[in-house]
């Protein structure tokens, strides 16, 4: 190296395909450093080690010949059998304590066939929604390039937040069944998250860890964005002929005739019939027809709402119906519920049939039909037993009915307006549905479990809750049927009001379940239980500025205080009356606020379904589905009860690497037993700890697992975070916080939103990683390290701005972390590599991107602090963890901020060589057992230190050796870093015995970061998920509390 020639050297790597231990060589091309390696099954690999060599050469000699390579770890756990990085556990050949140690903690899903409600109306199966956009490189998450947004909440309201992305997972053996009193039934995988009523407010808990008795939080009125659906939208019949008015046919002809130059030259080309655009009796195939306008260029609506007439067989009708309305919504309804189809193909008949008892009903539906679709021939024939049957032939109904009915199990009829909604309600209670005035009820009745969730879901948008129950008939087969139920006060008169009925007898009774007095016995429905937060809130402000009952509820004082007390319930509506007489009051600004969330949760958007039945059931099918949510991180399962999702879907996650096989999500005994691991090594019991995933702020047990890290004797706990939930969720900060959380270690790839587009696969973050911000100085919390994942052609112009964006935060913001991509987890894709960028490329774009202030030579590796170590352990008497890392993982700086602003490296303010070579003084003088002499020492390094605030802090800090003391340092300062994980293309061995930074596993191993994320992380997270039974068999816990 010395005599200018080009550096090579060898060393020990893996094939990236088949996990071979084979030789590598290390060589400089063009001051460039490359590493070659060649495996005997797959060939030679090539990439980028270093992209400077001069760089490289300048570590390498004056850092990787330390006096003192490390005295590694012991970990009992561990033996030596294939060899490093097969073993990886920590072995005995591993040099470096555990600088960081590393727990993930999340890593979560609903069967296919659970319904997604989106914004438009549209009711889709998960399991289709995420095979439709997943990409087509069969990896099992995909980004959601186009806007569609999906049924969640924002507790307790119903919001419709974009879904950024979809995830397939391999299913677990078991699932947890999940049945509430209103009948809603899921299916989820154990550690899928549910929103029920908590102690606080609306908290997700694991459906493995739900009780029978829990309040399942639930939408009580859907509202989507709707618009009024053209008829013929939902027909695509090939017997079918469509006559287009005279407006549409001159609007055809007319760019037939811009587009083909004549419509002759149109018809041929177009491969038509020579009639259709000259003849109009004739008609056109519906088919042909929709090809012809949008080859033309003609708006579907526009073209489907001028047809006149339609025909089939010579037989042809009118179309008054253009869009849907009320009374054919109405109609489809009634056949629905009572009708039937019957088909002569050869004949061209297509009949559509409505059995009733009721004369009014039949009579009513004839009329509907021949207003609607003139020139149908209606008839009605009798059994001789009073039932009624009316039959016509039009294949457009017909089709309709098939379409809407029985192929899309009523789909189509929750995208109408509200109007035809409850038209729809109103004709299919007319043909399957009762009143019982001794239960003071409504039932409808059908055959069908899906129907019946599909009648609830459409009474849900009409803001009816009802519920759904399975009734074993008592006839010959005795087969199942299903009942759907509205009862409550509420929900009774909403549905007399609302939807009614043409059925002259029910009509009858509906009238006397209308009657006031009956009306007012009508029990409560399960929209007016009231959260358990409420009553917590009303007794703080009325405690506060003890107020009297009389005041509140003068109807019934000591009904109040019983409810105080916790000895009566009340109803939501008792409680906003009593929450609006507060809002007349004087009140200080805090209990204001109070009364604001409260009446929130008195909200009627939402009501708690309680749930009746868990069930561990055997997984039948390959995969389960989920969804990433934006914001609320929710969505409604089935429509009808909230559920939680991943919240982020990041295309380079080091935790996706499973992420298509399986769901890993250790217990908190198993992290509490990692945890205790940790501190188990020697000589050096890891004291500082990250809790990482997925996304761990998931997790609601997160700041009892901090709890937990900090009762073992970790002395630094930090949280590596997408910030989401901190930015939105101050108390979940807070909770952290108190717990003895440290440092926030926050993903942050930039200030523009097209970087987070690109690396996370999602917009709107730089709002959240500000408020993040903002949320740490509102809780005084100072310790935010900003993690940059580092990509070329992405984000590598940005690291000037990231830099000061921390300077300019410093009073929270201790360091910039940069982490130039690694090919691991989802970003384990050969085209990836394009993006590949080091440590020298990195520290190059910094000196260039702050004007020179930052320059190539103000960079350190992440072993410099070694000798520091060493000397301090001389000085206090103490051990200290040894930073023996491997020079080339990494480097770092600190910028000394000014009050303009402008900042400096500490390299020009402190001699860090020679302060190095000082403590390597005082190490060797205290192992030959000249201690005295060894401290004596310490006094030549403040005249190397030229700024005094440094000066007399690194007093404190030599003389002290605090955390204290470091932390004064660090509100002065900014710490810039640099760490290059390693992958399965440019792995070293060498590197790896050296690493610092370390996972724990639930079965007691250690393993180096490099390794576990390219290597060991599919096996372990394989490894360790796990049936339900197994979990209860561990930890003792009982799933299920039958009532």
């Amino acid at each position: 190296m010395s005599n200018g020639r080009p550096f090579e050297k060898w060393s020990v790597s893996i094939c990236p395909l088949c996990f071979r231990r084979v030789p590598m060589r290390v060589y400089e091309e063009n001051n460039v450093i490359y590493l070659e390696k060649t495996c005997p099954e797959h060939g030679k690999f090539e990439d980028i080690y270093w992209g400077d060599a001069e760089y490289y050469k300048w570590f390498e000699k004056n850092w990787n010949t330390a006096k003192y390579i490390g005295s590694g770890l012991e970990n009992p756990h561990s033996q030596i059998d294939r060899g490093c990085p097969y073993d990886c556990g920590i072995c005995p050949q591993h040099k470096t304590h555990t600088i960081l140690g590393i727990i993930d903690v999340t890593n979560r899903c609903v069967t296919y066939d659970c319904e997604l409600i989106l914004e438009d109306g549209s009711i889709v199966e998960i399991g289709r929604f995420v095979d439709e956009n997943l990409p087509l490189d069969g990896s099992g998450s995909g980004i959601i390039a186009k806007p569609i947004r999906v049924l969640s909440c924002n507790p307790p309201k119903p919001t419709y937040p974009d879904v950024i992305a979809v995830h397939r997972l391999k299913a677990p053996n078991s699932l947890v069944r999940i049945c509430t009193v209103s009948g809603v039934e899921l299916k989820v995988t154990p550690d899928h998250e549910i929103l029920i009523d908590g102690e606080y407010g609306a908290q997700l808990v694991r459906a493995d860890q739900l009780r029978v008795g829990d309040l399942i939080y639930a939408p009580a009125r859907i509202n989507v964005n709707v618009k009024n659906l053209p008829v013929l939208e939902l027909i695509d019949d090939y017997r079918l002929y469509v006559h287009p008015d005279d407006v549409l046919m001159e609007l055809i002809r007319r760019k037939a005739r811009e587009a083909y130059g004549s419509l002759r030259r149109a018809i041929s080309q177009l491969q038509l019939k020579y009639w259709n655009l000259y003849d109009l009796s004739v008609g056109i195939n519906f088919r042909d027809f929709k090809r012809l306008c949008e080859k033309l260029g003609i708006d579907q609506e526009f073209s489907l709402t001028h047809i006149e007439k339609v025909s089939w067989r010579k037989k042809t009708v009118e179309l008054k119906a253009k869009y849907f309305d009320e009374d054919l919504a109405y109609l489809i309804g009634l056949i629905a519920s009572d009708g039937s189809l019957s088909t002569s193909r050869s004949r061209g008949i297509y009949t559509t049939n409505f059995h009733s008892t009721e004369p009014e009903l039949v009579k009513k539906a004839k009329h509907i039909v021949e207003a609607l679709f003139p020139g149908t021939k209606c008839h009605v024939y009798t059994d001789g037993r009073g039932c009624l049957r009316l039959s016509f032939n039009n294949l457009l109904v017909y089709d309709l009915i098939e379409k809407v009915v029985i192929e899309g199990e009523l789909k189509e009829i929750f995208k109408l307006p509200d109007k035809c909604i409850t038209a729809f309600l109103r004709g299919y209670f007319d043909g399957d549905g009762t009143v019982s005035l001794a239960s003071n009820s409504v039932y409808y009745v059908t055959s069908s479990r899906k129907r019946a969730v599909r009648i609830v879901q459409l009474l849900r948008r009409c803001g009816i809750l009802a519920s759904m129950h399975e009734r074993q008939g008592s006839g010959f087969s005795k087969s199942s049927y299903y009942v759907v139920v509205i009862s409550g006060f509420k929900d009774v008169s909403t549905f007399v009001k609302v939807i009614g009925s043409n059925h002259p007898k029910k009509f009858e009774k509906l009238k006397q379940l209308a009657v006031e007095g009956r009306v007012r016995k009508i029990g409560k429905s399960r929209r007016e239980i009231v959260p358990r937060i409420c009553i917590k809130l009303l007794a703080e402000v009325i405690n506060h500025h003890r107020l009297s009952r009389v005041t509140l509820y003068p109807e019934d004082p000591s009904y109040l205080s019983k409810v105080l007390t916790g000895k009566r319930n009340t109803t939501k509506t008792t409680l906003r009356k009593i929450l609006s007489r507060l809002r007349d009051l004087e009140l200080c600004e805090k209990c204001k606020s109070i009364v604001q969330i409260a009446w929130r949760y008195s909200s009627e958007d939402f009501f708690l379904d309680e749930v009746k039945m868990l069930e561990v059931v055997a997984s039948k099918d390959e995969y389960v589905y989920d969804i990433t949510v934006d914001k609320n991180h929710l969505f409604a399962a089935n429509g009808l009860i909230y559920v939680s999702n991943c919240n982020m879907a990041c295309p380079i996650c080091f935790a996706y690497a499973g992420a298509v096989n399986y769901v890993y999500e250790p217990t908190y005994e198993q992290i509490v037993g990692m945890i205790k691991l940790f501190r188990s090594s020697r000589p050096w019991a890891a004291n500082a700890l990250q809790f990482s995933g997925g996304e761990p702020t998931l997790r609601n047990d997160l700041p009892d697992l901090v709890r937990e890290a900090k009762r073992a004797g970790i002395r630094h706990v930090e949280v590596n975070t997408n910030g989401i939930r901190l930015a939105e969720d101050l108390d979940y900060y807070s909770r952290l916080l108190d717990a003895g959380m440290d440092t926030i270690y926050l993903q942050f790839d930039g200030l523009r939103e097209e970087i987070y587009l690109k690396l996370r696969g999602r917009g709107g973050l730089v709002d959240v990683k500000n408020r993040v911000i903002e949320n740490a100085r509102k809780i005084g919390h100072k310790s935010i390290v900003l993690v940059v994942t580092l990509a070329k052609g992405v984000n590598d112009g940005d690291l000037g701005d990231i830099v000061r964006y921390a300077i300019n935060n410093r009073d929270v913001i201790r360091c910039v972390n940069i982490q130039p991509i690694s090919m691991a987890g989802r970003a384990r894709k050969e085209e990836m590599r394009k993006m590949r960028i080091t440590i020298p490329d990195a520290v190059k774009l910094i000196e260039e991107q702050t004007n020179g202030a930052v320059s190539k030579w103000s960079w350190r590796p992440v072993n410099w602090p070694l000798p520091i170590a060493k000397g301090m352990e001389v000085v206090k008497n103490r051990t200290y963890p040894e930073f023996t890392l491997h020079p080339h993982c990494g480097a770092a700086t600190f910028l000394v901020a000014k009050e303009d602003g402008s900042f400096t490296p500490i390299t020009e303010l402190v001699d860090v060589d020679n302060f190095a070579q000082v403590f390597w003084g005082m190490y060797y003088l205290g192992v030959g057992g000249h201690s005295r002499r060894a401290k004596l020492e310490a006094l030549k390094l403040l005249p190397m230190v030229k700024s005094e605030l440094i000066r007399n802090l690194l007093k404190d800090i030599i003389t002290k050796g605090s955390y204290e003391a470091l932390g004064r340092l660090m509100y002065n300062v900014v710490m810039v870093g640099i760490m290059h994980f390693q992958d399965v293309w440019n792995l070293d061995l060498d590197r790896v015995n050296r690493c610092g930074i370390h996972y724990a596993t639930p079965d007691g191993k250690i393993i180096s970061f490099c390794t576990f994320n390219s290597i060991h992380r599919t096996a372990f997270e394989e490894k360790f998920k796990q049936p339900i039974e197994d979990w209860m068999k561990k930890t003792g816990k009982k799933l299920i509390d039958y009532a």
